[in-house]
């Protein structure tokens, strides 16, 4: 795994995978317990929803640049089949963030650090 070397690369992924770490347990904790209030039908829907917000955590740890993809593709997914705006903005804008900065920390361009006399 490629760990930038300017300071601020490394804030700007780790706050990105922080943002979609925490957005994805937030909404898996939710979705869990709703499908579990409504029985077993409920299940399907609720893995749909959470398979891809777990994905999307997991890939932003390990690879950066596909987690960062996969966390807006997600973002992206969730505004538009949400119908209602808080939701949508609840579940979309953290993960679309989340997931540009990840790509802003992975794309740049690496510079060598002066060396310091």
């Amino acid at each position: 795994m490629h760990r930038p070397t300017h300071p601020v690369l490394w804030s700007l992924r780790l706050a990105g995978r922080l943002a979609i770490t925490a957005t994805a347990l937030w909404w898996l904790g939710f979705i869990l317990l709703v499908a579990r209030s409504e029985g077993a039908q409920a299940y399907g829907p609720a893995a749909a929803i959470g398979l891809p917000l777990a994905v999307s955590a997991v890939l932003a740890w390990l690879f950066p640049r596909l987690g960062g993809a996969a966390a807006i593709v997600a973002g992206v997914a969730a505004a538009v089949v949400f119908p209602h705006p808080a939701p949508r903005l609840m579940m979309a804008l953290p993960l679309v963030l989340g997931g540009a900065l990840i790509l802003a920390s992975a794309l740049a361009p690496a510079r060598p650090t002066p060396a310091h006399s």
